[in-house]
């Protein structure tokens, strides 16, 4: 909740991603993938499965420590259109 109030908001193509600093060396993240959006729980599972193992790949070591909160407003038309728009998301947090 901490991040919600006081975070920051970056937006993109179909996400929302807001942000704020942590007390951790690392970064951390969550995601708001609603049954509204992707129906059925095996594909938002496999949404959330992939975009969290490019975080953990790609952007943890490199991202300033920060909580993230990755939510999705349209379905995107693949796993690779998701991560790409996730990794532009990511790459846009300034540097405290």
């Amino acid at each position: 909740m901490r991040t919600a109030r006081i975070g920051k908001t970056i937006s993109g193509a179909g996400w929302k991603l807001r942000y704020a600093p942590n007390r951790r060396k690392k970064a951390r993240l969550g995601m708001i993938v609603p049954k509204r959006i992707i129906r059925l729980a095996t594909r938002r599972n496999r949404l959330r499965r992939a975009v969290r193992e490019d975080f953990r790949q790609n952007w943890r070591k490199t991202m300033p420590p920060v909580d993230v909160i990755l939510s999705i407003l349209a379905p995107p038309a693949g796993i690779a259109e998701a991560k790409q728009e996730c990794g532009r998301l990511f790459s846009s947090i300034p540097a405290p």
